[in-house]
């Protein structure tokens, strides 16, 4: 009866105070954390949880600030054009058909000079998900090298690498 009279919402409103008249802080009685048990049980889920969402929000602080920690790895260096062909069939040696077939086609295009083909040969092989990561980045520093002998000859007037420059681009 009693616990029902307190939590009750029918209780008469307290007749405002006159002005001036202010009531002192420690006549004022704030209901106990103690008592029943349901108040301190309140209070402990009420704390945990604050505790958990600031170990939480502390972990996920440290998370991201190592994150931005982290530095990006360095771009691969390209690998001299004369040295690609032997690299590649090192690397590529016991593949599998296909992927033996483009670098067969990558050394014989590099062995003509020919950058265009074996530029377009080297996005193809780059582009396949069956190859190892040590692969795929031989392939992208034979691939930076070859770019670079085709953008020289196109820009001493070479028509073929003109054109493969020129489809590389429209294809992108």
């Amino acid at each position: 009866m009693i616990l029902r009279n307190l939590l009750s919402m029918n209780r008469p409103t307290p007749a405002p105070l006159p002005r001036g008249d202010l009531k002192p802080v420690h006549a004022t009685k704030l209901p106990s954390s103690e008592g029943l048990g349901v108040g301190s049980w309140c209070q402990f889920a009420s704390d945990s949880r604050r505790f958990s969402l600031s170990i939480l929000s502390a972990f996920l602080m440290g998370v991201v600030a190592l994150g931005g920690c982290v530095k990006d790895p360095a771009p691969p260096q390209p690998i001299a054009v004369a040295d690609a062909p032997e690299s590649l069939q090192e690397a590529f040696k016991g593949a599998g058909p296909e992927v033996a077939q483009l670098v067969n086609d990558i050394v014989g295009a590099l062995g003509k000079k020919n950058f265009g083909k074996a530029s377009l040969a080297l996005q193809s092989l780059s582009g396949r998900s069956d190859l190892t990561p040590d692969q795929l980045d031989l392939a992208a520093r034979a691939m930076l090298s070859v770019n670079e002998a085709l953008a020289e000859q196109a820009n001493s007037g070479n028509e073929e690498a003109q054109k493969t420059l020129q489809f590389k681009r429209m294809t992108k």
